[in-house]
């Protein structure tokens, strides 16, 4: 038996949300800390999304060539149309 065949997707770790840096008084340096790495997080959540999204739209241009902004702006073909569905 393989340990494949035993193998789970890791839960990823959940943060606790704190106040941001605007929020949160200067003096306190545990708040700055963990405000500082809520943002790096964030921020890093933000470009992967953006980075999958431009995946998903070149896979796009390679299967519809180069109208897929075309095809993208028509009402029955939306940019999901692009996305499989995942569950």
């Amino acid at each position: 038996m393989s340990s494949a065949a035993n193998w789970e997707y890791p839960e990823h770790q959940q943060f606790e949300r704190v106040p941001t840096l605007d929020e949160i008084d200067r003096q306190d340096h545990k708040a700055v800390y963990a405000a500082r790495h809520q943002k790096i997080r964030d921020d890093w959540v933000k470009a992967m999304e953006a980075r999958l999204i431009k995946e998903k739209l070149d896979e796009c241009y390679k299967t519809e060539g180069v109208n897929h902004c075309m095809l993208i702006k028509k009402k029955e073909y939306t940019i999901s149309a692009c996305f499989p569905v995942i569950h």
